[in-house]
């Protein structure tokens, strides 16, 4: 009930959502481009007269830049896969449902013994599992991924905090590739799919972290601020892997031009242009989206005590979240539209005749305190159940 309630909660704010009509003003200083912003630093603007006279205001008119800013961000690469992750991944990439991952990844780990345990929450290794990553690359490695495995191997693996942690695992740690050399031939398309996102992720966690570098300029223009961000990958590291990004780290043109402007420089806005725009709807849950909810559910509870209790849990477990979403698909409640997930009458339905309490992650998350303090002696477990018998009643 508080799944249907989340998928039911959206169709309600996309039902009533009333589009609104707002403009934005690029100005074209030649070779790259800027976005208005009034004092906020706000870009839209809902009024038709205003925006043409702003945009009367810098056509053709030099601008000074106030400010140049540039920073080299690092972005480490990401966790290992949890099957809440993976079971995301393969819905976005593939359309597959979280039910249908789940199955593909079963019969990897039991039928082929290629990949570990599936049914976990954790997305991290042991420092014991460490020595094991060259036999787990060397039984992976193929034709289309001989380059990346060497590599790896080469470089000689010293993974981090982000994909080694023993305190981050509890009875099952990250699902990874096993040390089984990979039938590949023997292997569904399906399969392979799914086989070859752990095999990603996995060169993903072992590579280094990627480096982009950002450049923000600020230009006065005849009284208004003008924008310029721009951005270019220095070093892929991570994201290069598995060809997330290009090769090439050659600067472009119009981020080279941005790139070196200077503070006091005087630029001439060419030209100016009015994008019409509309405001939209928060967008339907897909099985991935709605994943994420239920593994994180926090933002439907008032009280943190619930919201940092709901966080170890959150609504079902890796194990059984698939099941709950094909539950209120076969019973009627919610129907799938391509990737999108929409409640039926039947479900709304429900939902008007449930107890509200049973139709919020609340519940959930005072289940969880409770059980929680039965763990750690602070409640006894006969008055957990009474609790519940009567609240039933």
């Amino acid at each position: 009930t508080p799944t249907l309630s989340i998928l039911i909660r959206r169709e309600n704010e996309i039902k009533d959502f009333k589009p609104v009509d707002y403009w934005k003003i690029e100005a074209d200083f030649g070779g790259f481009t800027g976005e208005w912003r009034d004092k906020s630093g706000n870009s839209k603007v809902f009024d038709t007269n205003r925006v043409q006279q702003i945009a009367e205001k810098l056509k053709g008119r030099t601008g000074i830049v106030l400010n140049v800013h540039r920073e080299l961000k690092k972005e480490s690469p990401p966790h290992g896969y949890n099957l809440t992750e993976l079971q995301r991944d393969a819905n976005n990439q593939y359309g597959f449902s979280a039910k249908k991952t789940l199955g593909l990844l079963q019969g990897l780990y039991e039928r082929y013994k290629i990949t570990t345990y599936p049914r976990t929450d954790s997305k991290y290794i042991t420092d014991d599992m460490v020595p094991t990553i060259p036999a787990r690359l060397k039984a992976i490695r193929n034709d289309s991924n001989r380059n990346v495995v060497d590599r790896l191997l080469k470089s000689g693996i010293q993974p981090k905090k982000h994909f080694v942690d023993n305190g981050k695992v509890s009875d099952h740690h990250a699902i990874i590739p096993t040390e089984e050399p990979a039938p590949y031939d023997k292997l569904s398309s399906d399969e392979k799919k799914i086989f070859n996102l752990v095999s990603q992720r996995f060169f993903e966690v072992l590579s280094e972290p990627s480096q982009t570098e950002q450049v923000v300029v600020v230009l006065m223009v005849n009284g208004e601020k003008i924008y310029i961000k721009s951005s270019q990958l220095i070093e892929p590291g991570w994201q290069g892997v598995c060809k997330r990004t290009a090769d090439s780290t050659a600067l472009s043109g119009s981020f080279e031009q941005v790139r070196n402007l200077r503070k006091g420089e005087k630029r001439t806005v060419k030209n100016t242009s009015i994008v019409k725009l509309k405001t939209t709807p928060p967008a339907r849950y897909t099985e991935a989206s709605l994943l994420s909810v239920m593994e994180s559910p926090g933002k439907f509870i008032e009280g943190s005590d619930l919201k940092e209790s709901i966080k170890k849990g959150g609504l079902g477990t890796p194990a059984t979240r698939a099941d709950i979403i094909e539950k209120i698909i076969n019973t009627d409640y919610v129907v799938r539209k391509g990737k999108e997930l929409i409640p039926t009458e039947k479900g709304f339905q429900l939902i008007e005749l449930a107890p509200k309490e049973l139709c919020s992650p609340e519940l959930t998350a005072r289940w969880e305190m409770a059980l929680s303090e039965i763990e750690n002696g602070k409640e006894r477990k006969e008055r957990f159940i009474q609790d519940i018998i009567d609240s039933t009643r």
